[in-house]
């Protein structure tokens, strides 16, 4: 059994090819949206409409994990945990 992941909605900054998981920041315990195909991150929800409003998170060094929906519920992000899978 692989742990499962979630999503919110494709990427702006690549044209939709990947999709916007949610990771949580281990330094910090904030949540944050992670592209798998562009590496591109956004640090609040708001802020993922637009490329502009991005990172990316190849240039920042902090450790990051995939959160539990409990813990994804806890920091109040159960609205944009749309869509799972397992990975």
């Amino acid at each position: 059994m692989g742990t499962t992941c979630y999503w919110y909605k494709a990427c702006p900054n690549c044209d939709g090819q990947g999709r916007l998981f949610i990771f949580e920041n281990q330094v910090t315990g904030h949540l944050y949206f992670h592209c798998e195909e562009c590496e591109w991150g956004f640090h609040k929800p708001e802020d993922c409409h637009n490329s502009a409003d991005g990172f990316l998170t190849l240039n920042v060094e902090f450790d990051s994990a995939i959160p539990t929906i409990e813990r994804i519920r806890e920091l109040g992000w159960e609205q944009y945990a749309v869509h799972s899978c397992e990975k």
